[in-house]
């Protein structure tokens, strides 16, 4: 029976993992007929490694944790990518982010129509009369826009009473929207503010940010230097809450 040369091998695969920042990785690694060892990471956030037949293990692995950082890193961009995309549907099982939480949306059918939020388990469920995906939308709509009409009110009743002591800010009247480019706006000549019901899926010191931007715009009407004195004076990490809203929350219910 006639043997394989090294041109003719199959490609052989196996898993093998290390660890990195107390956090477990696993990747594939495929010998091939290839002239070096070759790393990268899919969209699925899987690592990859292609070798020659002829390179030992150990130079193979050693290789691959040198790469723990760059892995890490881009892991961690690929998942934060995978959660910003925009999926408008609702769907049994699906994870939706509401406060900061992740929480699994469970869908049941039902004589009437009511949603309940789970905090133990972080779970909303979902009981419908409703059999179509649609009406099933719109009844999670409802309810959402209700929940962030009780939190965006809270969050800018405490920036406004944060700033009581030096400004005479009028409570606004708060619309609650779902836009596409802006985490909230507002018009002070008519006292109002508009957020973004997107920002319900942020955390509360992510929404507070916002909040307090739309405020400060009642004493400064601009972005002038003077408008950032005041988000500093009041909230000095207002920065790094804006970055983490930009990173990890966009639009999609």
């Amino acid at each position: 029976m006639p043997t394989l040369s090294f041109f003719e091998r199959v490609y052989i695969m196996d898993i093998y993992s290390f660890f990195y920042n107390n956090k477990k990785f696993e990747y594939t690694l495929i010998r091939k007929n290839i002239k070096r060892v070759n790393l990268r990471i899919n969209s699925k956030g899987e690592i990859i490694v292609s070798a020659p037949f002829r390179v030992p293990f150990k130079t193979i692995n050693d290789f691959v944790v040198s790469k723990a950082y760059w892995i890490d890193e881009n892991i961690e961009k690929i998942k934060l990518n995978q959660k910003d995309l925009v999926d408008n549907k609702i769907y049994d099982n699906k994870n939706v982010y509401f406060i900061g939480e992740m929480f699994k949306i469970q869908i049941h059918k039902d004589n009437k129509n009511f949603i309940e939020r789970d905090l133990n388990n972080k779970v909303i469920r979902i009981y419908t009369k409703h059999n179509d995906d649609e009406s099933i939308k719109i009844q999670y709509m409802y309810w959402l826009s209700h929940r962030a009409c009780e939190v965006f009110l809270s969050c800018v009743e405490r920036m406004r009473n944060l700033l009581s002591t030096e400004y005479n800010v009028p409570f606004p009247k708060i619309t609650v929207r779902n836009m596409k480019t802006r985490w909230g706006s507002c018009t002070p000549a008519k006292k109002s503010i508009r957020l973004n019901l997107q920002l319900i899926k942020a955390d509360i010191e992510c929404i507070e940010e916002v909040a307090l931007h739309e405020i400060v715009h009642f004493i400064h009407q601009n972005h002038s230097k003077d408008f950032y004195g005041v988000m500093e004076k009041y909230m000095p990490d207002y920065k790094k809450r804006g970055e983490r809203l930009k990173k990890c929350y966009k639009d999609g219910i």
